[in-house]
Formats: structure tokens, sequence, C-alpha cells
């Protein structure tokens, strides 16, 4: 998370969130999944990939 943060790629940031809430996801941590997720989503706006955000509304919807 760190070094997608500091290259400022949006891509990497909504990607690192993503897995992040894949992780909470797994550890029964829901609160946590859906805050990842959420970032995640808002990352993939930013850049304006599409794909990657309807990925991770399925994911949050699933959790």
């Amino acid at each position: 998370m760190k070094f997608a943060i500091e290259s400022e790629d949006l891509i990497s940031i909504a990607c690192s969130y993503r897995a992040l809430g894949e992780t909470y996801a797994s550890l029964s941590n829901e609160g946590r999944a859906v805050q990842n997720f959420k970032l995640s989503i808002e990352y993939f706006e930013r850049a304006d990939d599409e794909i990657g955000k309807r990925e991770v509304e399925k994911m949050l919807e699933e959790n």
C-alpha cells in the first residue's frame, strides 16, 4: 500500500485496497473489508476503470 500511494498510481492504490478488503473478508472482519472495498471503488472511479469498479462492487455485495 505504501508504494502504491507513493507512486500516485490510482489503479495500484485501488488494487491494494481491494486486496486488503479480500484479506479482511477472509478473516471475517466485515467492517474492515467493507471499508477497504469502498476505498477501492473510489480509486477505480478516479481512474475511470469501470471493470475494476464493478468487480469490487460484486465483492462488496458478496461480503
